[in-house]
């Protein structure tokens, strides 16, 4: 089954946010949260390989369909959301995967209610401040939403911003701009994102991580340096890591294919006794 192809969306007032979401497959729960001002559609290349699951992806408030809040928000009160949606749904126990920004919301969720989640997948992201950070013209890049506005700018840093397949083969530059211009940011809900990732850290608590954990990144990630993933490996005892050569920090999106069966691997593996 691709699941883009019965993609759909939804609009419904969760906890204190109006939210749209999609709830799409069958299968064991799959929780997935994306990346500063990211959109459900922006998932669209890794559900296409993604077999066996029913995923559940959000709008945090000021991306795609979710409107901004206009007061600040929090990596906490993002996690909020994710679980506020996983009740009203009805879902008490689920995986989590967070990509980049979203992997910061991901471990703050599971730090929260390690009780909701079965498995943890952390993909091209950090456990915050202080992080190993990347080149200083890729941090100021990041302080704006323009390459979810503008096609020409997008192809103009997507290359050195993210590294990887897309780096190397430009072709794939339109079509990934698509996915993020359909349903671009606030600028508002766009800051509030940024100002959450600059001021939130997890150093000092993930270690109380206990779920099977998988970690993904990609050596060629210019955004964030894969020291970033061997951090993480080192903080979350028996955590797995997986480095994928070449690949860049869209590896969910640009290698799909390649990283989407280490994902069901790593989610149907039986748990230890211990675990």
């Amino acid at each position: 089954m691709t699941a883009t192809a019965a993609q759909s969306f939804t609009t419904a007032r969760i906890g204190s946010h109006t939210i749209r979401f999609s709830a799409e497959g069958d299968g064991p729960p799959l929780l997935l949260i994306m990346g500063l001002g990211g959109s459900i559609e922006m998932w669209r290349p890794f559900l296409s390989a993604l077999d066996g699951f029913r995923t559940i992806a959000f709008d945090v408030p000021g991306t795609g369909g979710s409107p901004p809040t206009p007061w600040p928000q929090t990596m906490r009160s993002y996690a909020a959301v994710g679980l506020d949606l996983l009740d009203h749904l009805g879902i008490n126990h689920t995986a989590v995967l967070g990509y980049s920004f979203g992997g910061m919301v991901a471990q703050e969720l599971v730090l929260r209610a390690p009780e909701r989640v079965s498995h943890l997948v952390l993909t091209a992201t950090t456990a915050g401040f202080p992080a190993v950070p990347p080149q200083p013209i890729n941090i100021m890049r990041m302080f704006s939403p323009l390459r979810y506005y503008s096609a020409s700018y997008y192809r103009a840093v997507a290359p050195t911003l993210f590294g990887g397949r897309t780096a190397r083969d430009p072709s794939l530059l339109d079509a990934e701009f698509e996915h993020r211009h359909s349903a671009p940011p606030s600028l508002l809900g766009y800051i509030w994102q940024t100002a959450a990732a600059m001021q939130w850290s997890a150093v000092h608590r993930d270690h109380r991580i206990r779920q099977p954990t998988l970690i993904i990144a990609g050596d060629d990630d210019r955004l964030v340096p894969v020291a970033n993933a061997r951090v993480l490996r080192s903080l979350i005892q028996g955590s797995q890591l997986e480095i994928f050569p070449g690949a860049g920090h869209l590896l969910l999106i640009d290698q799909a294919a390649d990283t989407a069966p280490i994902v069901e691997r790593f989610l149907r593996a039986p748990l230890h006794p211990e675990v």
